[in-house]
């Protein structure tokens, strides 16, 4: 039986000491209107604090901080120092050669040089935060001051030509580009896993075999099955649980339904098993024994069945007599071959005996009248599989489960269906459940079930857009409401008159 989707949760409220309660989705909700721009608003204001001055950072309040142990420190490049350097290193940078401070006038001391750095203004609209860019101005700054301490005596341009040396070396070799930004949503399989990353703990099993289907992938279930049963296996199952309603069957998963068909027991039986196979054969024949398949297959079944049957065994075939060979001279039909004249072809040996296992009753009259216990429903599927014999398309299919099921050394009775179908593979099983599933999806009883659910469907899109229409009229008219309430509000309304006026 399929259950529906739920959830829990643990839920503490602010008046109960340390107690929980367990609460199911349905007696919970949440106010979707909590988190808004204004509540977020209000939690950084009252959270953060800043200094005042341009690019100062935002730091957690003090009290916020020692009550969740949060570190104080300040990271040097977001002090207020580096900044001003910062500042000062980009302005020198973008001075023309003639105005640069460290070449203006014969080699300045790199203490001097720095404190007049310093004490420039930075330029309007100028502004560097970025990491990177600090980090490289003040490997320009450092570089200039190690220039000037090896050549002490050398002049200006000297040094400027050793910078333009240095930089263009530095532009030979590029550095690596960085790794593109994450961007999301992304793909998980995208993600590199973490080697520091929390392990997950380790399954806890109720029993050895459910251990062993797990952790070998889940292949346990799905052994000697062929990749062509395994398709007609996930068309069976999801056609008896899309349309379960019909079958009058509950829904039940597909790895149950792989164990169903793999079973091979008659004590006790598998409840499921004979539920899918009852349930399928019961919307081919109604209880007054009429057929419900409609398309012609059974019915062209049926037919030749018919006419092979009259006169002849159903296990014999034979062939017309040929006729007698045209003469151009009279003569005596004696003079005509015997061994011609009366060649027949041999006999064909029959494969198996589900002609003689039906008896008196047909299939049909067995389905009608319900009798499935006791190996009722295996001799009705072979009297199925039987008929469908004599259709080209099913043909080879039916005589190999037929050979199976009523085998030429056993006796043709209801028992010998009932334990050859208890250990016959799962392949026939599978081939001979999807050839009636066919049949089902043709019955008057599948056909009304889709109508129905489309019919439904259609009457949910019509009463959707009727709710759309709906909300859409009272929504204007709320918007009218809403601005006549605005105009009625006293700060809308005229002042009342003085006395003065009044007099």
């Amino acid at each position: 039986v399929q259950r529906a989707a739920f959830s829990r949760y643990f839920v503490r409220t602010n008046n109960s000491a340390g107690e929980e309660a367990l609460v199911d989705d349905i007696h919970i909700r949440r106010d979707k209107k909590m988190f808004t721009k204004q509540n977020l608003r209000s939690f950084l204001k009252n959270s953060l604090q800043r200094e005042a001055w341009i690019g100062a950072p935002w730091l957690v309040k003090e009290h916020l901080a020692i009550q969740y142990r949060l570190p104080m420190e300040i990271p040097g490049h977001l002090l207020q120092d580096a900044k001003l350097l910062a500042n000062k290193v980009h302005n020198t940078s973008t001075m023309r050669p003639s105005q640069d401070v460290g070449f203006a006038s014969p080699l300045i001391p790199a203490n001097d040089l720095q404190q007049q750095m310093l004490q420039m203004k930075p330029p309007k609209g100028r502004r560097s935060n970025k990491t990177e860019e600090l980090a490289r101005q003040q490997q320009e700054l450092v570089r200039m001051q190690q220039m000037q301490q090896q050549h002490p005596g050398a002049p200006p341009h000297q040094l400027a030509q050793l910078t333009q040396q240095y930089n263009h070396s530095l532009a030979s070799h590029p550095k690596p580009p960085p790794p593109p930004p994450i961007r999301y949503p992304i793909e998980d399989l995208d993600v590199s896993p973490k080697r520091d990353g929390h392990a997950r703990p380790q399954l806890k099993f109720q029993t050895d075999e459910q251990r062993e289907y797990i952790l070998t992938n889940r292949q346990i279930s799905f052994e000697n099955i062929t990749m062509e049963s395994q398709g007609m296996l996930l068309e069976v199952w999801n056609t008896l649980n899309v349309q379960c309603e019909v079958y009058y069957l509950d829904s039940f998963t597909f790895d149950d339904f792989v164990d169903a068909m793999q079973y091979k027991s008659s004590d006790p039986p598998c409840q499921l098993l004979e539920e899918v196979y009852c349930a399928v054969l019961n919307m081919l024949v109604d209880k007054n024994g009429k057929l419900q398949v409609k398309g012609g297959m059974v019915e062209l079944a049926a037919e030749i069945n018919e006419e092979s049957s009259e006169g002849h065994d159903d296990s014999e075939y034979s062939t017309p007599q040929p006729d007698v060979p045209a003469r151009s001279t009279r003569s005596r039909l004696s003079h005509v071959d015997p061994a011609v004249e009366n060649q027949r072809t041999p006999t064909t040996v029959p494969a198996h005996r589900a002609a003689e296992m039906l008896g008196d009753r047909s299939w049909r009259t067995r389905l009608g009248a319900r009798d499935m216990e006791d190996g009722g429903w295996q001799l009705i599927l072979v009297g199925l599989l039987h008929q469908l014999s004599a259709n080209p398309m099913f043909k080879a299919r039916c005589d190999k489960i037929l050979a199976e099921l009523a085998p030429m050394e056993m006796p043709a009775t209801k028992d010998t269906a009932w334990e050859q179908f208890t250990q016959l593979d799962v392949n026939l099983r599978v081939s001979a459940l999807q050839m009636i599933t066919i049949l089902s999806l043709s019955t008057p009883a599948v056909k009304e079930f889709l109508e129905h659910c489309s019919d439904d469907m259609t009457d949910v899109r019509k009463r959707k857009i009727e709710h759309q229409r709906e909300k859409k009229a009272a929504m204007e008219d709320l918007q009218n409401k809403d601005r006549e309430r605005k105009i009625l509000l006293p700060e809308n309304m005229p002042a009342s008159p003085s006395a003065e006026q009044m007099e």
